[in-house]
């Protein structure tokens, strides 16, 4: 399975859309403070660990490039 490598304008343009997208939620009444809260540490937590993955290559194993 091949993933995608987002650019860097693409990286900062989803963390931007979060930090703006949860005060609002939270200001509409959509989620409290510390669902708030919750969603952003999880979304943040995916979001790194998934880019993350994208922008590495295994050096060892069976999934390495030879």
């Amino acid at each position: 399975m091949t993933i995608s490598k987002p650019s860097r304008n693409a990286r900062a343009y989803l963390y931007r859309i979060l930090l703006a997208a949860t005060p609002l939620a939270t200001g509409y009444g959509l989620l409290t403070h510390e669902q708030a809260a919750l969603w952003l540490g999880l979304a943040t937590a995916i979001l790194g660990l998934s880019l993350a993955a994208a922008n590495t290559t295994p050096t060892h194993g069976r999934h390495a490039k030879r």
